[in-house]
């Protein structure tokens, strides 16, 4: 892949079209500029100044990629190519069978209508930069105001807010503090491990708990500024983050769970919840205006491990209304368990389809492979054998989970052969 990945003006199309005599091209599909988008800038600025260009010459490096190995090859050409600017690493790992998933729910389940309302919505997960935006490019002005409708624009969200609503639930709350890229860079390594453990996990009802945790945060956000103790231009982003971190220890502390399920139900917060965030943030706030001694920026000291120790040492006597919502570990445990197990199901009937759907030869060619190369158990190479007998045998479910989760291993370990996984 050096020719791929190596730095310099770079370019992805999906198709190009030269003329008979080779030396010209004529039309490019879906042209991408990976790297050199500066380059490319100044030499529109000079063109719009009025500068003769014709004697400019710039290289450049055209990959022409299939459809099918798009979101697999532009990302880590982009990664390879760009080291003078750094991509950001939130974009770089939009391709993970975690974010790829998310997003898929987010398209396929319909949020319940909020009360008064009749319009069922979908929360948008914009995996990629940009695509909330691109979804509505081409659309005439009455399939955008479906569009939107569909997808409000307040209900759209990307993978740092997904990484902000996720992580400030968690032990290390204070670590949203540290910004949007970093958090995110941080906690994808928790995802990713997560996800190698079991991906089960991430399921419905985990889409739904993380939808009531965006809800949780958004009203956060618009509540906090309305204390009668906050200052137009005050330090809004760690309020909110230090807040919601510390009603989350309360109720581990407590041996408690919060409902998610109702918030997602209800697409909104009852009024003891309300109550319950202005609660946190008036006890979070004389902790974050008076940094402890040595610390004199507040953004730095909301950052700091220390500051989050006295955040979690704060009681407040929450209001009655907001604890009889709480519900019992055994009642989510319950929740995730079922919805775990219509994952496994729908992970089953997804592998299957993968392998199935392979063209044909693909798998004789990873079995010639894995035996060339020494590579595969007894087993996994047992399984490759039945995939490269299709039509005569076809693998079981069990068995095309061993294949894909094979391919996964060995796509990172030289294999030249990958998987198409889009319908």
């Amino acid at each position: 892949m050096f020719f791929s990945f190596n730095n310099g003006l770079t370019t992805t199309a999906e198709a190009v079209q030269i003329s008979e005599d080779g030396n010209y091209i004529l039309s490019m599909d879906n042209l991408q500029i990976v790297n050199g988008g500066q380059t490319t800038a100044s030499i529109y600025a000079a063109y719009r100044a009025g500068c003769d260009l014709s004697k400019v010459f710039v290289q450049m490096k055209l990959n022409v990629i299939q459809p099918s190995d798009v979101e697999e090859l532009v990302p880590q050409i982009s990664r390879f190519a760009n080291t003078q600017n750094k991509v950001s690493e939130a974009d770089l790992f939009s391709n993970h069978p975690f974010h790829t998933r998310i997003q898929a729910l987010s398209q396929r389940l319909l949020a319940p209508a909020k009360e008064g309302t009749f319009n069922q919505t979908k929360w948008f997960y914009e995996r990629a930069r940009g695509q909330y935006g691109d979804a509505q490019a081409y659309l005439t002005p009455g399939e955008k105001k479906k569009f939107l409708l569909q997808y409000p624009k307040n209900q759209k969200f990307t993978k740092t807010d997904l990484a902000k609503y996720l992580r400030v639930w968690e032990d290390d709350a204070y670590r949203v503090n540290l910004g949007a890229q970093k958090n995110f860079v941080e906690y994808a390594k928790v995802l990713t491990d997560r996800w190698a453990e079991d991906n089960t996990q991430f399921n419905e009802y985990f889409f739904h708990s993380l939808i009531a945790k965006k809800i949780i945060f958004n009203t956060a956000e618009s509540l906090i500024p309305q204390r009668p103790w906050y200052e137009a231009g005050g330090y809004r982003a760690p309020l909110v983050v230090l807040s919601i971190g510390l009603i989350g220890n309360s109720v581990r502390n407590m041996g408690k769970r919060v409902d998610f399920e109702r918030i997602w139900n209800e697409q909104q917060l009852d009024e003891p919840w309300r109550e319950a965030i202005c609660q946190a943030a008036d006890a979070v706030n004389p902790v974050l205006m008076n940094p402890a001694q040595g610390y004199r920026n507040i953004s730095e000291w909301a950052k700091k491990q220390r500051c989050w120790d006295k955040v979690r040492s704060l009681h407040v006597d929450w209001n009655d209304a907001w604890l009889a919502e709480l519900i019992s570990p055994d009642a989510e445990r319950s929740r995730e368990r079922e919805s775990g197990r219509v994952q496994r199901d729908d992970n089953e009937i997804e592998n299957q389809r993968v392998v199935v759907n392979q063209k044909p030869g693909f798998w004789e060619k990873v079995e010639k492979w894995l035996v060339t190369e020494g590579e595969g158990t007894e087993k996994e190479r047992g399984c490759v054998h039945v995939a490269a007998s299709m039509p005569s045998k076809i693998p079981t479910e069990k068995q095309c989970a061993v294949i894909v989760g094979l391919m996964h291993r060995i796509e990172n370990e030289g294999c030249p052969f990958h998987m198409v996984t889009t319908s």
